[in-house]
């Protein structure tokens, strides 16, 4: 898995998961396709919880609605961001888990709104890598 940024969307794998013609642009129909894929393909390992999580904060973050597996996403967040042998695998494990409290938060708001969510704009690899090398 080539993971560019702490995020559970900032992956490979997550990608790779996500069934649409454009994932910048990914559709309601599409979002609804790569979650359901996502959830009954992939084991709940840590790496397949990371990206079953991923799948449902991207389709959020593009504004789309995913209710069907929210609970199931909050329960696999919660049970990563207090699993220390798997934060530990990270470089920066406190923002590793700080990213999960966020997206945890996220898609808590998203239940409270039906399972919509909210619009935000997603960092791409290379817009990723130009800030770390402006560091």
């Amino acid at each position: 898995m080539g993971a560019w940024s702490e995020a559970s969307c900032g992956n490979d794998d997550c990608w790779d998961n996500l069934d649409a013609d454009n994932i910048h642009k990914i559709t309601q129909e599409e979002s609804d396709k790569s979650i359901e894929r996502a959830f009954n393909k992939l084991n709940n390992t840590n790496q397949g919880m990371e990206t079953k999580i991923g799948v449902v904060i991207w389709c959020l973050r593009k504004g789309n609605t995913v209710a069907k597996y929210l609970d199931e996403a909050i329960l696999f967040a919660n049970e990563l961001k207090d699993n220390q042998k798997y934060l530990n695998i990270w470089n920066r494990a406190t923002v590793r888990r700080n990213q999960l409290v966020m997206e945890i938060s996220e898609m808590e708001k998203a239940v409270a709104s039906n399972g919509q969510g909210e619009k935000k704009h997603i960092p791409g690899l290379f817009e990723i890598f130009a800030k770390e090398m402006a560091k």
